[in-house]
């Protein structure tokens, strides 16, 4: 059980269905049935002005090193905008009220490797402007903050998946 009281999945007894259906699994343990279903995770560009997004840099696996945006999975209890006010306080030691025009731009779905598994996830992206005077702290999993202009040409090999080009593309247009 977990510290909040709930029965924790154990996602590594998991075996695919009798039927070969990939989305549905059978428990090895209670024999329970248990669907496959995507990860809620956030993610925000924050514009500091003049065509310039802040991105972070990856401080562990998967993807060390890459251009990341700030952001996470949305943790149990937590709607998109709470999980994106508690992924801000610990990326980068600010909340949403350090910033303004605050808006949702699109989802998009990728694969992300956890635990030697693939997870899929589902990822509501954000784009905000940062207030002037607020200062980004590097913190949590974030090995530095990088300032990216966005009238340079974005390379989908400098980000850590397709979903961070997509946001950054949509920032530039």
């Amino acid at each position: 059980y977990s510290s909040r009281g709930l029965r924790r999945f154990p996602i590594d007894r998991l075996r695919t269905a009798a039927d070969g259906n990939k989305k549905k699994y059978k428990c090895g343990a209670c024999s329970n049935r248990h669907c496959r279903n995507p990860v809620a995770s956030v993610g925000i560009a924050l514009h500091k002005g003049g065509g310039v997004i802040v991105c972070s840099r990856r401080k562990y696996e998967p993807f060390k090193g890459r251009l990341d945006c700030i952001g996470g999975f949305v943790d149990y209890g937590e709607n998109n905008e709470q999980a994106l006010e508690r992924e801000l306080k610990e990326e980068v030691s600010v909340g949403l009220n350090d910033l303004s025009r605050v808006r949702y731009l699109n989802s998009v779905h990728a694969i992300y490797p956890w635990m030697g598994k693939e997870v899929s996830l589902v990822c509501a992206l954000f784009i905000a402007d940062i207030k002037p005077g607020v200062k980004l702290v590097a913190g949590d999993d974030v090995a530095a903050l990088e300032e990216f202009d966005l009238h340079q040409t974005l390379r989908k090999e400098d980000f850590e998946d397709d979903w961070m080009y997509v946001l950054l593309s949509a920032a530039k247009a």
